[in-house]
């Protein structure tokens, strides 16, 4: 299951992403989740299980590059902004992917089918194991 937090403090827009997503992978027929937060504080202090967040960099109180910095490593960031000069600002927290407001349509269908490759292939990596070969007992 792709498990995403939408983090906007624009709460038509969020909606609208939200609404993408969902579009998009219930046409593939993947099993998701999407939850929306309109505050970087919401998020932080909410749920926090998810594969991916869609944050917007520039939101009042706490940032995106502020939330981005108190996110766990294994959680798959997309920037979502306006300010497509922050892109390379944006690096340093090393993104999954950068979507400018803007251009939505036209960019969110190629990070979601990748972030769905990149979300099973990690999943398949936390589920692989090995179990030792059992010794045999030899009874006398």
């Amino acid at each position: 299951m792709i498990r995403i937090a939408v983090c906007d403090d624009d709460r038509e827009f969020s909606a609208r992403l939200k609404l993408l997503i969902n579009k998009y992978y219930f046409e593939e027929k993947v099993e998701f989740y999407a939850a929306v937060f309109n505050s970087g504080m919401d998020l932080l202090f909410g749920k926090k299980d998810y594969n991916a967040v869609f944050l917007d960099i520039d939101m009042p109180n706490i940032g995106g590059f502020e939330i981005a910095e108190k996110l766990s490593s294994d959680i798959l960031i997309v920037f979502v902004t306006a300010h497509d000069e922050l892109v390379y600002s944006s690096l340093k927290f090393r993104p999954f992917r950068f979507i400018r407001k803007g251009h939505l349509e036209n960019e969110l269908p190629e990070v979601l089918a990748d972030l769905k490759k990149e979300i099973f292939k990690n999943n398949a990596k936390k589920n692989l194991y090995f179990r030792p070969k059992a010794e045999r007992l030899c009874l006398i």
